[in-house]
């Protein structure tokens, strides 16, 4: 489709850098329009105060998330050797 380019990496030969086309620059742009109008749709009926609220309550769970996901994969790592 065109939307994304690899190329090989010059510090690692193994890897590749992906970076995003000019040609998706337009569906990006429809992405986060959709996206910012679904948040308005969810978020309806809450004001600036609720909204930053909400924000900084699923910042703290993703937090969390990520700290757990690094404890359980630290726990697999331990227990296969």
């Amino acid at each position: 489709m065109g939307w994304s380019s690899a190329f090989p990496d010059p510090c690692d030969r193994r890897a590749k850098n992906v970076v995003v086309t000019d040609k998706a620059d337009t569906l990006l742009l429809d992405i986060r329009k959709e996206v910012h109008d679904l948040m308005d749709q969810v978020t309806s009926g809450l004001d600036a105060e609720g909204r930053e609220a909400l924000r900084a309550s699923l910042k703290g769970l993703r937090e969390n998330l990520q700290q757990l996901d690094r404890s359980v994969s630290s726990d697999k790592k331990s227990a296969s050797q």
